[in-house]
């Protein structure tokens, strides 16, 4: 699987599970860490989620993907990662 199906497939994922992720007030507007469809952690800030990615799980940039917890209605997508 390429590097970029391998983000899009984790993006679907986070925007399967935005609903859910929205419903609890103490995530909105952190970030979630999303490595293998699976949400690895919420963290306060970007800075925070890309240091866990990096060094404590040593994940592989490109296979991973860091997504701000809001409401996108009016939200242009990007990944993060």
């Amino acid at each position: 699987m390429t590097k970029e199906a391998i983000l899009n497939r984790n993006y679907t994922f986070f925007k399967k599970k935005l609903p859910e992720l929205l419903s609890e007030e103490s995530n909105k507007n952190k970030f979630a860490l999303i490595c293998n469809q699976e949400i690895i952690g919420i963290y306060h800030t970007f800075e925070q989620a890309i240091n866990v990615a990096k060094e404590e799980k040593n994940f592989e940039l490109e296979t991973f993907i860091i997504q701000k917890i809001e409401d996108q209605k009016h939200f242009i997508s990007r990944v993060l990662y």
